[in-house]
């Protein structure tokens, strides 16, 4: 899966994190740990195991999200989809080994008629979180926190 460059809210994020790519990998897989590194995040429960299917429904911004997993490649990829209040989202991560660390790329698109109707107001709101919420992630990798 990957994100919708047709949508009126697309935005990329990177960084490069100095960790073993199994620690950045059981950080990005453990969803239900997702609020220990990402302050946005305020709960997070996973409806099993995290495998492509499975649903998590999610609290940021005061907003509840329900989401299913799309792709999980060990290691490698996680993606999802999510709905809520007239959004449409694809989010996806991706990590590669690179010297002396893992290269993290995030990417996440919004549609729907909310998404159109205010785009230039979620474009930056969107932009704003997947830098915060990288940020958020390289430091807790590069602590070893889970």
């Amino acid at each position: 899966m990957e994100v919708n460059q047709k949508a009126p809210v697309v935005s990329r994020r990177h960084v490069h994190i100095a960790a073993p790519l199994e620690r950045v990998w059981t950080l990005l897989i453990d969803i239900d740990c997702w609020p220990l590194w990402n302050s946005a995040i305020s709960k997070v429960k996973l409806g099993g195991a995290p495998a492509a299917g499975s649903i998590f429904r999610w609290k940021s911004g005061g907003v509840t999200v329900v989401s299913r997993l799309q792709d999980v490649e060990p290691m490698r990829r996680l993606s999802w989809t999510g709905r809520t209040a007239g959004i449409d989202a694809i989010h996806v991560w991706e990590l590669e080994r690179e010297s002396g660390g893992i290269l993290v790329r995030t990417a996440e698109s919004w549609s729907g008629p909310l998404a159109h109707i205010f785009r230039p107001v979620l474009q930056r709101f969107l932009d704003r979180s997947l830098e915060a919420g990288l940020h958020s992630f390289k430091a807790a990798a590069e602590r070893g926190a889970r």
